[in-house]
């Protein structure tokens, strides 16, 4: 299983840091929901990504290292500080295989190319 994402949420504020291609050196970017903000009462928030080539030597721990590094703030200097205060999910993914459920469709990615839609209420 490789790590591909991990999703910080903090109420209604989530960032978000993505690896951008498939392998262990790939580069990963840096999503925030409320990066900017245009206006002031009715305005909205403005969503960023930028580069964050510091998330490669974090996320490539373990996944208990990385929550335990996020518990105790041993978080990197340049990886956006409010990362620290916010809960974290880890999503991994299986090149060769994946299989999602919903309600009764099952959806397997066969491989990069080729996803497959099953529905297991007409079998």
């Amino acid at each position: 299983m490789e790590l591909f994402a991990v999703v910080c949420i903090e109420t209604s504020h989530y960032v978000a840091f993505v690896k951008c291609c498939i392998g262990a050196d790939a580069p990963w970017c840096f999503f925030d929901s409320m990066a900017d903000r245009k206006g002031e009462r009715n305005g909205y928030n403005i969503p960023a990504v930028t580069p964050c080539p510091e998330a490669l030597e974090w996320l490539s721990k373990d996944t208990k290292e990385i929550i335990a590094a996020k518990e105790r703030g041993d978080i990197p200097e340049k990886v956006p500080p409010l990362t620290g205060r916010m809960d974290i999910c880890c999503m991994y993914q299986n090149l060769d295989m994946t299989m999602i459920q919903i309600n009764h469709l099952n959806v397997t990615c066969a491989s990069r190319n080729l996803v497959v839609i099953t529905c297991t209420a007409c079998e």
